[in-house]
């Protein structure tokens, strides 16, 4: 029997939206690839927006066709429906894995009100053999269980919701983006405090990996403030890297790839590397 590869399930949460969650999963996935040809990567995607989904392959096509998403999972704690993720072409990624999202989403928390303990539901879906689709046993050895991925990263929605306290409840490690702003840095008390109520109370197995500056930019005074700030607060808490604003990204996502495949000599290519090299390394 072949021994567990997980080492971490990455929950990145905000309650923020447009700090870059969905775009921290995306190029943190293909980094760790990118860093290990043989790891596998597994993105579910919780956010209702699905643009997660949407960079991996999934299409309103898939959605009409009733395919399954995590929504139905929750729905019943039942197994995750994973799919492998495809390029524009229409190209399976090796080792990279997804999990789509639902516009039901939205929607989700009355379902999950009706288990003992609604917060935990996500949890419950990891304990059942996946269900796979679009794949061929031909291709090469697949996951069979959440256990047979390197990596799993938690896309979560824009908000404190039913759904991303179910993240947190599954998760081992939290990363939580912010921008160098007044009204950013205000909000991460708040999330920080919920980070500690989920950890004496839910899941004493989460920990803060960091908190990561994104979208900065050096020339900007008040932002050397904020981040001179987190750094004498928080400490070892705060990633050594971090993410410039770079319109490169936006161009490689509209075009559903990452930033190492647009772009991978440009400075955001160097800035996900930097952390991708942390994550492995904590």
């Amino acid at each position: 029997m072949n021994e567990p590869r997980l080492k971490e399930v990455i929950a990145v949460v905000n309650a923020k939206g447009g700090v870059g969650k969905t775009t921290t999963v995306q190029n943190v996935a293909a980094g760790l690839i990118r860093w290990n040809q043989n790891h596998r990567v597994l993105i579910i995607d919780l956010d209702a927006q699905r643009n997660a989904s949407y960079l991996m392959g999934w299409n309103n096509e898939d959605e009409e066709a009733n395919r399954p998403t995590v929504y139905e999972a929750m729905r019943t704690g039942g197994s995750l429906p994973v799919y492998p993720a495809e390029t524009n072409d229409g190209k399976v990624r090796r080792g990279l894995f997804y999990c789509p999202a639902s516009k039901y989403l939205e929607i989700v928390s009355s379902d999950l009100y009706k288990f003992m303990n609604s917060k935990m539901v996500l949890a419950q879906c990891f304990q059942h053999p996946l269900a796979l689709y679009g794949m061929s046993q031909n291709d090469y050895t697949l996951p069979q269980t959440v256990m047979d991925f390197d990596y799993i990263l938690l896309d979560c929605p824009p908000a404190m919701s039913e759904v991303t306290y179910n993240a947190m409840g599954v998760a081992s490690s939290l990363i939580i983006p912010m921008q160098l702003e007044g009204m950013a840095v205000q909000g991460l008390a708040d999330l920080i405090s919920v980070y500690k109520t989920v950890h004496d109370q839910l899941n004493p197995n989460l920990e803060l990996m960091g908190i990561l500056k994104v979208m900065t930019q050096d020339r900007l005074n008040t932002s050397k403030g904020f981040s001179d700030m987190l750094e004498s607060q928080f400490e070892d808490k705060v990633f050594r890297s971090r993410i410039r604003r770079s319109n490169k990204i936006n161009e490689a996502q509209t075009l559903r790839q990452h930033i190492f495949e647009y772009a991978p000599k440009s400075p955001a290519a160097q800035d996900y590397d930097d952390l991708v090299r942390e994550i492995v390394n904590n």
